[in-house]
């Protein structure tokens, strides 16, 4: 008899090229996913109608839908390679997950090996940094990279590009100049956008080979991310699927390699962990930003889905349709009695309490090339009335802002600007500026 172990198995998930047609495994396109223990739970629908009959039994049925099952995973965060990068970065499972609930996601091709494209000079404190070859300078609007600042590494997200001085400003400064003649990283980004879904396909394989399901047709319904200094950051992950049938893997289960997903630090200074918010209007050669001490940061994006029925598709759905997009940050720090009441409080549907200018918000969990990360808000807005609360004998405040409007793509107004070498406005070609809220694993 074979069982199987609840803690044995594994959870693999890709893209589709179609909806209505599963993704195919066993070949170089599944991304592991190293997850807490999942026993999935699928579900189909019962069809049974309130018929009369001669006495009291169960009455005639018929098996409906399997569309509609839920499930999460929820896990500790990743970056994409253990080893030190040596071109653009590829979309790992965690960057898939939080495409699905974002929208957008794509890499910079602005991967620059020292001596080619690198930083050749900046000012003291890392307000803007010049390249060598300022080719994708404009594509790198918008985007974060990550920099060598003497013994360490900083990331950097662009505000504006100059292509002719081959010069590139941040929204905050990186603290100290950058190294010369040095690799600049590129990102993997996740932004927020109107963009209809992907479907994806999830496997869960057990231990034994008549133990695995196929979930495909899948959205995500929402991405949390749970981040505490001196934590490890996690993340929790809902689907919605559109279909579900069990296979035969071929095999047992056999050992696997996760060592290529290396787990993220706890947050802190010495894993290059900072929160840091606009707290004055932006200027390209001083520090508008100011460090905050958060007890705790969590991020949800959620997404709606109506489903669009079809005959002709398995279980009558045809596709799920993205109605609505969201993403909210909720963070508690220790109330500062010197901004008085109704600073801390603030003010619904205003630039986020105690912040200035557009409001930015940027939190970097960790430096580490090829394990770092960085979220971006660049317009904040506060969602409601900040509550108060008792944080061990400490008046704390709760705060949640949400994204407001940055600017539009592909123009030459927004908050996220090319420039010629005069110093006029072009449009800029890049794809990710002026989008409202950003994720990168760098």
């Amino acid at each position: 008899m074979g069982y199987s172990p609840s803690r044995l198995g594994k959870v693999q998930l890709q893209n589709q090229g179609a909806w209505g047609t599963k993704a195919a495994f066993g070949g170089s396109g599944e991304l592991q996913v190293e997850c807490e223990v999942w026993i999935p739970t699928p579900t189909q629908e019962l069809l049974q109608p309130n018929t009369m009959t001669g006495s009291f039994y169960a009455q005639k049925a018929q098996a409906g839908s399997k569309a509609g099952s839920t499930f999460s995973l929820t896990m500790p965060l990743h970056g994409f390679s253990s080893s030190t990068p040596s071109g653009n970065p590829t979309m790992h499972a965690e960057a898939m997950m939080i495409y699905g609930a974002l929208g957008g996601g794509n890499s910079l091709a602005g991967y620059a090996a020292s001596g080619a494209m690198s930083p050749t000079a900046s000012n003291t404190y890392g307000d803007y940094i010049i390249l060598d070859d300022g080719s994708f300078a404009e594509t790198a609007l918008g985007r974060a990279v990550l920099v060598a600042t003497g013994t360490t590494n900083s990331v950097g997200w662009v505000r504006e590009v100059n292509n002719q001085t081959n010069y590139f400003y941040f929204w905050d400064r990186l603290g100290s100049a950058v190294t010369a003649d040095t690799t600049i990283y590129g990102s993997s980004m996740l932004y927020l956008t109107t963009t209809q879904p992907t479907p994806l396909t999830v496997r869960w394989q057990g231990f034994d080979q008549n133990h695995a399901l196929d979930f495909y047709d899948c959205v995500v319904t929402s991405v949390t991310l749970n981040i505490v200094p001196g934590q490890q950051p996690t993340m929790t992950c809902e689907f919605l699927a559109g279909m579900w049938e069990v296979v035969d893997h071929g095999s047992s289960l056999s050992d696997y390699d996760l060592s290529s997903l290396p787990q993220l630090p706890s947050t802190s200074a010495e894993s290059g962990g900072k929160f840091r918010v606009q707290n004055v209007a932006w200027d390209s050669t001083d520090d508008v930003f100011q460090s905050r001490s958060m007890s705790s940061v969590d991020i949800t994006m959620s997404a709606e889905y109506t489903p669009s029925l079809s005959h002709s598709s398995p279980n009558g759905v045809g596709q799920y349709i993205c109605t609505n997009r969201t993403v909210t940050m909720q963070y508690n720090e220790l109330g500062d009695g010197t901004q008085g009441l109704g600073t801390e409080l603030g003010t619904p549907g205003s630039t986020s309490t105690r912040s200035a200018g557009d409001g930015c918000h940027i939190l970097t969990v960790n430096t580490t090339p090829g394990q770092a990360l960085s979220i971006m808000m660049p317009v904040a807005k506060q969602k409601e009335l900040s509550e108060l609360s008792d944080s061990e004998g400490v008046i704390s405040v709760s705060r949640t802002i949400e994204p407001g409007f940055v600017g539009l793509q592909g123009v030459t107004t927004g908050l996220e600007t090319a420039k010629d070498g005069g110093g006029s406005a072009t449009a800029a070609t890049g794809g990710v500026e002026n989008t409202p809220f950003r994720i990168a694993f760098l």
